[in-house]
């Protein structure tokens, strides 16, 4: 077994330092972002957030002198059908729980007047929303934590990165933060699991 700190057996670079250098790459590339968005009183917008987690990923992609393909999938006529499928499990996902508060009776829901104009910028907020959670917990950093650890282990640490990173939202939910803690921690094991199905990130 090779001992050394940074080299694995094939000579390469170990997979928990190309995670740092992701890491280091993202904090590199947001921490100017932050300070501007901060000194405006205004979070760094999604657009941005999206394009520094590309950046970083194919800088490190290009480091490893690793193809598109590996960190997205192979880009053929599966890619947009998956697509397509994760869109449609993802509406269902969150359809079928608000159609049953509202025939509980728990939630009324109600078409907006200006529904027409808001249903596609928010189409696009959650678009980008999704693809910088995709390519952030399913992307580089997970694939790594794959080759160096296993699967199972990648996906313990993701989620719990996951549900980390979504825990502000968990005060809203009073004496139910837990319920919404393992829901989150939950959904990362599935996006994990549609991954570790295809092979890519477009599920």
């Amino acid at each position: 077994m090779s001992s050394h700190p940074f080299l694995n057996l094939e000579r390469r670079l170990r997979n928990g330092w190309w995670v740092a250098i992701f890491f280091a790459l993202l904090a590199t590339l947001l921490v100017p972002l932050i300070i501007i968005a901060g000194e405006s009183s205004a979070g760094v917008p999604l657009y941005q957030q999206l394009s520094v987690i590309i950046a970083a990923s194919l800088t490190c992609q290009g480091l490893r002198h690793k193809s598109l393909a590996e960190l997205l999938g192979a880009l053929d006529g599966n890619w947009p059908k998956d697509l397509l499928a994760g869109a449609g499990a993802g509406f269902l996902l969150m359809a079928l729980p608000a159609a049953f508060l509202g025939i509980a009776g728990v939630v009324s829901w109600r078409i907006a007047s200006d529904w027409a104009s808001i249903v596609g910028p928010t189409l696009a907020t959650l678009a980008i929303a999704a693809a910088a959670e995709e390519l952030l917990f399913r992307g580089f950093v997970f694939q790594r934590l794959i080759a160096g650890l296993g699967a199972w282990p990648a996906q313990l640490i993701i989620a719990a990165f996951f549900t980390l990173t979504h825990s502000d939202s968990f005060r809203e939910q009073g004496h139910l933060a837990y319920l919404a803690g393992a829901n989150i921690f939950t959904a990362s094991i599935l996006f994990g699991l549609a991954y570790l199905r295809t092979r890519s990130l477009a599920l």
